[in-house]
């Protein structure tokens, strides 16, 4: 007769061992290859997401700074927009953060002051900034201010020039575009940006046409990081001439000069969303 052992039987049967041994280390070398794509790979793959979205915001920033001139200068209304966030590609197994939001917002307003020898004209104006909100790369905002766009360098009070000024460009000019109104946009959405020209704004009647103008024109930027260059650029003969920037308020100012009314242009542009 047949010796059935219940004890041989049930513990020294090991079939199915194997089977699940080869299962938890799959399992484990799966769990480990996520872990390490979460940790390492998909922040890599998002920041050239960001890095991407920053340099067409960049281009898109540079097409509101040359829309807000023409608008002020042709008398034409311009309709750009600006894609304030980004969205990463999707996952699967994998978690992303949330989509990065950007805010595009007009600074508090600053007066441009026209004066001759008795009188003194103040225009309202405002700076446009650009605030990203990446999750892995690290970027300062973009600036707008009469004409210059540039970026301020994260950690340092120094500025990247992207468009240089065009205040003056030859000598014989000065050309300001004033920025009115409040506007303020968050989100990730792309955003339409309504510039409506209104010369009515602008009022230099009470100014002598034939005395020399001084024009103190508020800057976040300061002499030795950018306007110095300006200086450069002028000669004593021409009909704009540099006097240096006053920093001893909050907000520095250009101090320039003009021989008379005749060689200063300046306009003013609504911002609407």
């Amino acid at each position: 007769m047949r010796d059935r052992n219940p004890s041989t039987t049930i513990w020294n049967d090991r079939r199915g061992v194997s089977e699940v041994v080869g299962f938890i280390l799959i399992l484990g070398i799966l769990v480990l290859t996520l872990t390490t794509y979460q940790a390492t790979i998909l922040p890599q793959q998002n920041a050239q997401t960001e890095f991407q979205h920053f340099e067409d915001v960049r281009n898109e920033m540079i097409e509101l700074r040359n829309a807000i001139s023409t608008a002020g200068q042709a008398d034409v209304s311009q309709f750009p927009s600006v894609k304030l966030g980004t969205n990463y590609q999707s996952r699967i197994l994998t978690i992303n953060p949330a989509p990065p939001a950007g805010t595009l917002q007009t600074s508090e307003a600053y007066n441009i002051s026209i004066s001759d020898s008795t009188d003194t004209e103040n225009i309202s104006t405002k700076f446009i900034e650009y605030q990203p909100g990446y999750n892995e790369i690290t970027a300062g905002s973009t600036w707008y201010e009469h004409s210059v766009l540039y970026v301020d360098e994260p950690g340092t009070r120094n500025a990247i020039t992207i468009e240089d000024q065009h205040l003056v460009t030859d000598g014989n000019k000065l050309k300001i575009t004033t920025l009115q109104n409040t506007f303020q946009r968050s989100g990730t959405n792309r955003e339409t940006v309504e510039l409506l020209p209104n010369q009515s704004a602008v009022d230099l009647s009470d100014l002598d046409d034939s005395e020399e103008l001084t024009v103190r024109i508020p800057t976040r930027l300061n002499e030795t990081e950018y306007w110095d260059t300006l200086d450069e650029k002028l000669d004593t003969d021409d009909h704009v001439g540099y006097e240096h920037v006053d920093e001893s308020g909050d907000i520095n100012y250009l101090v320039l000069n003009t021989t008379n009314k005749e060689h200063l242009e300046i306009n003013a542009v609504e911002i609407y969303s």
